[in-house]
């Protein structure tokens, strides 16, 4: 008897122990979020998986579809009547896939393949939400677990320097002095101040970040047109490296130099109504890649902000280091 129920017991660990269901893997909500670079060819994957305790015995083909009911669907849920924050299809343009359909194959030791999507995030906008929606739209043998048959891909933008999965603040000290322009020649007009906050830092380009200048701060409530128009670009140069002498704790030049990348300060938007900069050529920016610090060393003036004193164009002269 006993050997019986062993021989039972084997033959039925052999067998299914619960349906096979074919699904794509994702976390709460179906929300699946990726980062890609800003390489026009990065790809992100999707895993097409198969439940079951036995592999498949067959080929199984899993074909997709786009579905933008999933997107409506979860803007209300998570949006309701905030239409100026909904989340937004990826633009056409900014993705491809080779095939909607792709392949589980049998005897496979892993239950699962992988579905490659190529995502160009270049010109993406960092405060909007970017989703690609998609579900099974069938397969060719087993179930599709109806629970599990959809994804909203989300999308996030990612360099070396930051990315846009969560809120990156670096560390800055530096100071700040008020000049005039003087028929081109900045004159000074107060003494230097001190500096020190945290910025928050955004990827916008494969070597290029965003911040907002000396310590203008971000106003929650302020619209994405007004961020524009305050945000400059610091632009890490892949060529050009400088020398950048070693100062002892004792605030003196040592002999010794190291190698860093230069920067370049530009406004993010060039319009009349946005921050104008003036880089400093003799003192130009750089990047040390060792440390992951940003010393940049420019001159700005938001129009919205500083308007025209005494019929003045005042500017504000920023050293400022952020790690």
């Amino acid at each position: 008897f006993a050997g019986t129920f062993i021989s039972c017991e084997q033959e039925f660990y052999k067998d299914e122990q619960y349906r096979k269901e074919i699904f794509i893997v994702s976390g709460e909500n179906n929300i699946f979020s990726q980062e890609f670079t800003f390489d026009e060819n990065a790809q992100g994957l999707l895993s097409i998986y198969v439940g079951g305790t036995t592999p498949i015995d067959k080929d199984v083909t899993v074909t997709l579809e786009y579905n933008m009911d999933l997107l409506s669907k979860y803007n209300r849920l998570m949006h309701d009547n905030d239409y100026d924050n909904y989340a937004l299809m990826l633009p056409e343009d900014r993705y491809s896939v080779n095939s909607m359909s792709i392949t589980l194959k049998a005897g496979n030791k892993e239950p699962y393949v992988l579905f490659p999507i190529h995502v160009d995030v270049n010109g993406l906008i960092p405060e909007e939400e970017y989703i690609l929606p998609l579900s099974i739209a069938s397969v060719s043998d087993y179930m599709v677990a109806s629970e599990k048959k959809d994804v909203l891909l989300k999308i996030f933008m990612k360099n070396e320097y930051a990315t846009t999965k969560s809120r990156i603040y670096y560390n800055m000290i530096g100071t700040m002095q008020k000049k005039v322009d003087n028929n081109g020649t900045l004159e000074n007009i107060e003494n230097e101040s001190p500096m020190n906050s945290t910025k928050l830092v955004t990827p916008i380009s494969q070597y290029g970040i965003r911040v907002l200048p000396g310590t203008v701060q971000s106003d929650p409530g302020a619209s994405q047109q007004s961020l524009r128009l305050r945000s400059v670009i610091a632009t890490v140069s892949q060529d050009e490296w400088i020398d950048v002498p070693v100062i002892s704790a004792e605030g003196e030049i040592t002999g010794e130099y190291i190698k860093c990348q230069k920067v370049v300060v530009t406004p993010w938007f060039n319009t009349n109504q946005a921050v104008r900069v003036k880089n400093m050529d003799d003192k130009p920016s750089y990047y040390n890649p060792e440390k992951g610090e940003f010393t940049l060393r420019y001159n700005y003036r938001i129009p919205s902000i500083d308007g025209q004193s005494n019929n003045m164009d005042v500017w504000h002269e920023v050293k400022e280091t952020m790690t």
